[in-house]
């Protein structure tokens, strides 16, 4: 009975660590896709900073124009 006891309680331990190791990976894997769609998303935006208000569609330079202004 006992050593029953300690064999589950060992299963039950290392459950939890495959739990918690689990957790840790999806927690690991959200962040990097969090952050690689903000750099994205940043990078975006460099490149039309850095094409300059030409390469833009007139509805775009508008608004970038009316935000300038204001």
């Amino acid at each position: 009975m006992l050593v029953s006891t300690r064999s589950n309680q060992c299963s039950r331990v290392d459950m939890e660590e495959a739990l918690q190791t689990s957790s840790m990976k999806a927690c690991l894997r959200m962040i990097t896709e969090i952050f690689l769609w903000l750099w994205q998303e940043g990078q975006r935006l460099h490149d039309v900073g850095s094409r300059g208000i030409h390469d833009l569609s007139m509805e775009e330079s508008t608004a970038l124009h009316a935000a300038r202004v204001s």
